[in-house]
């Protein structure tokens, strides 16, 4: 053999290696391989967000062979938005977007996503065999806070030294559990005219959309007005002043969470009332007899009269 001859056969066993190095390093048999990151979709469903959540795969033919390869979704109550096939030569892979969308004001937890990639064909046939890749994802529907307060009693009428207990009621129109810090509103107000309010608990827990938690108020009116300011007199004589109570909500979780306060607040109106004094001369008025009854008399004396003189 001659010198060139020879070293053609060495070059041609070296592309025979190099072709069978490369067929070991694929797969013979229909296969595919599915990847996703992250495996944590968070989603936030709050009134007015997106409520879409992202991840993004990729899927891979591992074979030798030509593949379409079909991509099925499973998300229980979630809405889910990918590629529903691909088509990939041997070696060949692609990057691809998956979108979950949630309900708006659905409740805060973890739904399992399940992504299934399996060959369908191969060389434009049936796959002879079963070959499939599955990724699990978790969608993190996240918290979000909301409350209503409401005055049970909007518009109260009250006396002078009066005590009444006056009622708010909490609601929890978040996706999840919350406790609510309680205040009381108007106090300067209401202290400087000598009033005392008591409110217990101080805080309340709440279930998402659940019943609402009723608050108490306990008020004491002043029972001297001799300082008060601001009155207007009736028809009947009747002094009025008018203040105000009121109960704030703020979210504990919206402060811990978020940083930024979640609150709202109701306000009850209350009328304070002073009937005025009685005065002397309608005492007197009242201690004298009426007209038919001193009539009466006068008939009696004057009959007691004529029968003195007659006698």
């Amino acid at each position: 053999m001659t010198k060139r001859g020879l070293l053609i056969f060495v070059m041609l066993l070296l592309s025979m290696a190099s072709g069978m190095q490369s067929t070991s390093a694929q797969s013979i048999t229909p296969a595919v391989e599915l990847t996703c990151s992250p495996a944590s979709i968070p989603i936030d469903v709050y009134p007015g967000a997106t409520r879409i959540g992202y991840t993004t795969c990729t899927v891979s033919n591992p074979s030798v062979h030509y593949e379409e390869i079909n991509i099925i979704y499973q998300a229980g109550p979630l809405v889910i938005s990918g590629i529903g096939s691909v088509s990939l030569g041997p070696g060949l892979e692609e990057e691809f977007q998956v979108q979950v969308h949630a309900n708006a004001e659905m409740a805060e937890g973890q739904i399992q996503v399940q992504i299934n990639a399996y060959v369908d064909t191969v060389n434009g046939f049936p796959s002879p065999t079963q070959a499939d890749s599955q990724v699990n994802v978790l969608a993190i529907i996240n918290q979000f806070a909301r409350l209503r307060v409401e005055a049970e009693a909007p518009l109260v009428t009250m006396e002078m030294g009066e005590e009444m207990t006056i009622s708010f009621l909490v609601y929890n129109d978040g996706n999840a559990m919350d406790t609510f810090l309680l205040e009381l509103e108007f106090m300067d107000e209401l202290n400087d005219a000598g009033w005392v309010a008591l409110m217990s608990p101080t805080k309340v827990q709440v279930e998402s959309r659940g019943p609402p938690k009723r608050v108490g108020i306990i008020l004491e009116a002043p029972d001297d007005t001799s300082y008060l300011e601001g009155g207007t007199s009736t028809s009947n004589g009747t002094t009025e002043y008018w203040y105000s109570v009121g109960l704030k909500a703020t979210s504990e979780f919206s402060v811990r969470v978020t940083g930024i306060s979640e609150f709202e607040f109701a306000t009850s109106v209350i009328t304070l009332q002073e009937y005025p004094e009685e005065s002397g001369l309608a005492s007197v008025t009242e201690a004298l007899p009426s007209l038919g009854a001193a009539l009466t008399i006068l008939t009696i004396l004057g009959v007691a009269v004529t029968t003195n003189r007659h006698h």
